[in-house]
């Protein structure tokens, strides 16, 4: 972890909170003003338009053969880039949870609004930076956008 927050820091990212207490690992979320470095380092290669849409960028680095919750969000778009690890990541626009593709460095994923999906780290620890692309300007997506359908840690929300 202190080699992660070594490289944060040496790439400018100013951080705005780092939560160490989910059960699957931790995230980092940074100050919008990082937001031109973190889209220069993670997705150059991508035409994503920082004028028109509100976006957070954020760090996940999720343990060996952990998982999040099979789960959908209201009000984001979620843009997944694998940058360590190999994950598997099962998708449905319905509640039936079905066999992940996997996803291996330097891929990307967009999720879109409210479609379920789940992120799973296979044998390494997997590092994903994430970008949340705001739905809804007047009511911006946070943690609390997160509607559980199934959790391996039994974790509030889940239905």
């Amino acid at each position: 972890m202190q080699l992660v927050e070594k490289q944060i820091h040496e790439l400018g990212f100013i951080v705005k909170e780092k939560n160490d207490t989910r059960p699957w690992g931790v995230y980092f979320t940074f100050q919008i003003n990082s937001l031109p470095a973190f889209i220069n380092e993670f997705y150059h290669h991508l035409d994503i338009d920082t004028t028109t849409t509100s976006l957070s960028p954020k760090l996940l680095i999720i343990d060996p053969g952990h998982r999040l919750s099979w789960q959908y969000h209201n009000r984001r778009v979620n843009i997944w880039k694998v940058i360590a690890g190999e994950v598997a990541i099962p998708m449905n626009w319905t509640d039936r949870e079905m066999p992940g593709l996997h996803y291996y460095p330097g891929e990307v994923v967009t999720i879109p609004s409210g479609m379920r999906h789940r992120l799973t780290a296979l044998d390494t620890w997997a590092i994903i930076a994430e970008i949340w692309q705001h739905t809804d300007p007047h009511n911006l997506s946070n943690e609390e956008d997160i509607i559980r359908l199934s959790d391996d840690y039994g974790r509030a929300g889940t239905s």
